[in-house]
């Protein structure tokens, strides 16, 4: 845009290209929205291999589910490092989803 006197254009300009903006702006909020409400939709569910203990991974991280089987109780010490365990692994494997589907948020 270039300076001008309200008689000779300018100030018309000047209004369609703040217009331009605002459309532009508003367009990439839609798509921020959207992206917000898809990472925040996402969960990633592991599983230990004896099937004990299951964790559900939510948004950026947070634990969103811990179940642990009646059987599990059976492990006595052993059960807070598979806990431990299988937190880290559903973290990791929700962590690479979420750069795999989103790579400008890794």
């Amino acid at each position: 845009m270039t300076g001008g006197k309200i008689g000779d254009g300018g100030f018309e300009a000047a209004i369609r290209h703040f217009q331009e903006l605002n459309k532009s702006m508003s367009e990439q909020l839609e798509v921020l929205k959207a992206l917000r409400d898809d990472v925040d939709s996402m969960e990633t569910t592991v599983t230990d291999v004896q099937g004990h203990v299951s964790v559900t991974v939510v948004r950026d991280g947070e634990i969103g589910a811990l179940d642990i089987a009646p059987a599990a109780l059976k492990q006595g010490e052993a059960l807070g490092p598979l806990i431990t365990e299988t937190i880290g692994k559903a973290q990791a494997e929700h962590i690479e989803r979420r750069a795999d589907r989103h790579p400008d948020m890794a």
